[in-house]
């Protein structure tokens, strides 16, 4: 019954829940890890930021890719057809998706949650594809509708999320979220002046969390 009471705090208050399989975020993100974990590997990064803060800004950088994409879009609407415009922003996506994890820059992530939010992409939205409407340009009009919807449900990021891999045959490797909360561990790190994380250490108890979720499912 402790348990499950605390389980439900950590869940509500905190925006997560510590599971046998790793740590699980009110947006959906599964961390192959523990809080005692992340402590370890850096113990003055997680007193000063703490475990909700490390996972909202994992969470802020992991939509970076498909808010490069919003934004984006109606520079390309401008300058090409249609048609160019959404494979040029596809384009954009799929590079941002398998470089930016890993490299995360702790300092910019504020700027980034600015980026991220709905209003200032809804309002830029609004204002742009009015724009559109009013030259006549339907086709970049509708382009930008289902690209905003696409990219603010996440719906193609299914297919770039990198999963955790154990295999036996080939080098273990990290998932995207895992990659991404190390990586701002490591640039806070860099940033507070604080003892770098044992990043080898750190990779291999994801790893093996990641396995025994696996193997859970």
């Amino acid at each position: 019954m402790t348990d499950s009471r605390r389980i439900k705090t950590s869940a509500t208050s905190d925006g997560y829940v510590e599971l046998p399989t790793g740590i699980f975020t009110v947006d959906g993100t599964w961390y192959h890890t523990t809080l005692s974990d992340l402590e370890a590997f850096s113990p003055a990064v997680y007193a000063k930021v703490g475990a909700s803060g490390l996972f909202e800004k994992a969470s802020d950088w992991a939509r970076l890719p498909a808010t490069l994409a919003v934004w984006a879009l109606p520079l390309f609407l401008g300058l090409m057809p249609w048609w160019g415009a959404l494979v040029f922003d596809i384009a954009l996506f799929v590079f941002a998706s398998f470089t930016l994890p890993s490299l995360v820059i702790y300092g910019v992530i504020p700027f980034v949650r600015l980026l991220n939010h709905p209003f200032a992409q809804g309002f830029f939205y609004v204002a742009v594809l009015s724009y559109f409407a009013a030259q006549g340009a339907y086709p970049a009009v509708w382009t930008g509708m289902a690209l905003f919807i696409t990219m603010r449900w996440q719906l193609l990021n299914r297919f770039v999320e990198a999963r955790p891999s154990s295999d036996q045959t080939g080098p273990s490797t990290l998932g995207t979220s895992d990659r991404i909360l190390r990586n701002v561990i490591v640039s806070a790190s860099i940033k507070y002046g604080a003892s770098q994380p044992e990043v080898a250490r750190m990779e291999k108890r994801m790893i093996e969390i990641a396995t025994r979720h696996k193997r859970k499912k």
